[in-house]
């Protein structure tokens, strides 16, 4: 009875219409108090559905906690508790292949523990998982599977929350009659259940059926009502698409500074949930109401952040792929080593074999030998014939050996066959890694503005003189383009033809100069002074290639880090026959403890002032590239006070003198 008062607590908080936050501290006290690791496991796994509503990034890691605990204990209950409120964050992060792997390992558990009660959630989950990935075929199989079992056990919270989920694929389909009728069900259960959270859910999908009918009045009465309760309930997930529809509505009333004013409250939530489907939606609202308004450069910043949003949600699917990629290349790998362990092993079996032969033909010919030496007595004749018979013996023996010779050099051929095929397999993967990563890293912004440009220019909506302007920053972003690729194109020459280091002369201030003009369309996006004060006559023999990707990756991570108002400085000084190049920011600056990962192969990746994502790769590559030319790199950082990245150069190479060559800017 020692744990009862705080099990009596532990329901009283969950029963009560407080704030989340003062629920996730109360049970974090809880779980700094209690003896028992079993009721942490449970304490874990009630703050982890907490930040589900409203913080999904601490509801995964809380997840993980409970997980780790409840493996360590096998408490398989916990585990899969933990595990599905893991994969609803990833959800609400639009990370859905992590989403559907945690509710897939769920499923299988409560399955072995013949849950149902699980098994409907988990399925529910799932089918959840598929809707959103656009997968409407598999949602509806996964939920009428969550019917059969809610309806076998008299589940009837699982029953509403099928109903809600199937009303939504009949409203994506277009069947609003059977979307009304199916919604109205999952409402009506809800209310009698006591379930405020499902009820707002219900509420909301007949809010938006009830718009498609154009039963306007109707459809804001119910938004209003989800709206309601999502407050009460601080459901800022719910409350982000409750947003996004009342802006529709008033949309189609062309009341557009309701809208306007309601669609930027679900943006805000939707950017501090780090939610990245939302942000995009909410954002490509935005730009279609700006757009009305003929507010054209608040229109174009919309839409560039909702093509950002697009965009890494892509990034976030071609990681999924790699990662695919990679498994493909281990489960080779895996086939080649089991038929090399098979080679072997046939090899042993026929040494095995070949000296029982041994065995026996020696015990063979020492019995002949017997014989004969008794033979003698009687015959010399009969001498002669054992005499030949044994050499036959011989014969055959020297025969098995040069057999089993030749087939322990075939084996080792196949052996060496096989370790230099493995070999190629994984300098071609290390490859294919370098080339995608450095493909994400570098033309992800530049086409992102294009996408953006050509949206506007498409839509017809802004005069000649707006139209001009957009026109020139679109040759100029295509030009960068271009030239990025161009780069791209000579480095993958390079690495695949394994070409040496291409050494020349080069004006540093023209080079770096050319990269500021660049990516001087990103800086003046996020309003940040871009500045290029090294010295003009700095010149040096170096690479001219690696030396672009080096300054190119520094300034954007630069750009990436510093917040509006900021300021990136290019400088470089001499020393020591050796030239520095420093880019200097004033930006948010980096912990200690990570910038021992900056320049490893742990893929260190964080979000920048505007939640831009990267490939995490790009510091691991200059690293690399400056190594090639013998160059280093390093970083002064202190959080809040900006970072000083330094590169150091040899200002002569080791080749032959050539021209110098003064790199075009861009005007």
């Amino acid at each position: 009875m020692r744990f009862f008062p705080i099990l009596v607590l532990l329901f009283f908080l969950a029963g009560q219409a407080v704030a989340q936050q003062s629920v996730v501290d109360s049970l974090q006290t809880l779980v700094q108090k209690t003896p028992s690791d079993s009721l942490k496991v449970v304490l874990l796994n009630k703050i982890s559905e907490q930040y589900t509503k409203f913080d999904p990034e601490k509801a995964v890691a809380t997840g993980q906690q409970a997980e780790k605990l409840a493996t360590r204990l096998h408490f398989l209950s916990g585990q899969a508790a933990a595990l599905n409120y893991q994969g609803v964050g990833y959800m609400n992060l639009s990370e859905y292949g992590k989403a559907m792997r945690c509710h897939q390992r769920a499923l299988q558990i409560r399955r072995e523990l013949k849950d149902s009660l699980g098994m409907v959630s988990s399925l529910v989950n799932l089918g959840n998982v598929n809707f959103r990935n656009n997968d409407f075929d598999k949602s509806m199989v996964r939920y009428q599977e969550g019917l059969v079992i809610a309806e076998k056990i008299g589940d009837k919270l699982g029953m509403s929350r099928l109903y809600n989920n199937m009303g939504s694929i009949y409203e994506d389909r277009g069947d609003n009659e059977g979307a009304l009728a199916h919604f109205l069900k999952a409402a009506k259960m809800k209310e009698e259940l006591g379930d405020r959270r499902g009820l707002s859910v219900s509420l909301y999908h007949l809010g938006v059926v009830n718009a498609n009918l154009g039963n306007i009045d109707k459809a804001f009465s119910y938004l209003h009502q989800a709206l309601k309760i999502d407050d009460e309930l601080q459901n800022t997930a719910a409350k982000v698409s409750n947003l996004r529809k009342l802006a529709e509505l008033h949309q189609q009333q062309k009341d557009y500074p309701a809208a306007i004013k309601v669609a930027k409250q679900s943006l805000e939530l939707a950017s501090n949930m780090h939610s990245t489907l939302d942000v995009a939606l909410s954002a490509d609202l935005l730009q279609d109401l700006y757009a009305a308004q003929k507010q054209y450069k608040d229109a174009y910043d919309h839409l560039l952040i909702r093509t950002l949003a697009t965009d890494t949600l892509h990034s976030e699917r071609r990681r999924e792929m790699a990662a695919e990629a990679e498994a493909a290349f281990e489960n080779e790998k895996k086939e080649l080593e089991n038929q090399k362990l098979k080679l072997e092993q046939t090899r042993q079996q026929q040494e095995l074999a070949h000296q029982k032969q041994v065995k026996w033909l020696v015990l063979l010919a020492l019995g002949a030998s017997l014989g004969l030496a008794g033979v003698l007595f009687f015959s010399r004749r009969r001498s002669k014939i054992q005499n030949r018979a044994l050499r036959e013996i011989n014969a055959r023996v020297q025969a098995q050996n040069y057999e089993i010779t030749l087939q322990k050099e075939a084996m080792a051929e196949q052996a060496a066959v096989m370790k230099k095929q493995r070999d190629e397999l994984e300098k071609l993967n290390t490859f294919k890694n370098k080339i995608f990563s450095i493909i994400s890293h570098d033309l992800r912004s530049p086409f992102a503005s294009v996408q953006a440009l050509f949206y506007l220019a498409d839509a017809n909506a802004m005069n000649d003189q707006e139209f001009k302007r957009l026109f020139k920053m679109l040759g100029k972003d295509y030009e960068n383009a271009s030239n990025l690729l161009d780069n791209l194109l000579i480095w993958a020459k390079n690495q695949i033809t394994g070409a040496s280091v291409q050494y020349e002369k080069l004006n540093l201030h023209y080079l770096a100069g050319e990269n500021v003009s660049l990516l001087a369309h990103n800086a003046e996006m996020k309003q940040i002074e871009l500045v290029n004060e090294i010295p003009e006559g700095l010149q040096l023999s170096s690479d001219r290639e690696r030396l672009n990707f080096v300054i190119r990756n520094l300034v954007m991570n630069a750009i990436k880090f510093t917040q509006p108002g900021g300021t990136v400085c290019l400088q470089a000084k001499e020393a020591d026959q050796k030239i520095v190049l420093q880019v200097k920011d004033t930006g948010t600056g980096i912990s200690p403890k990570v910038v021992d990962k900056l320049f490893s192969e742990q893929r260190f990746s964080s979000k920048g002032t505007y939640n831009e994502k990267g490939t995490g790769l790009g510091l691991m590559l200059c690293k690399e590239l400056l190594e090639g030319i013998g160059g280093t790199i390093s970083v002064e950082s202190q959080e809040g006070s900006g970072s000083t990245f330094s590169v150091a150069l040899p200002k002569k190479s080791m080749a032959p003198e050539e021209p110098l060559l003064v790199a075009a800017t861009n005007s």
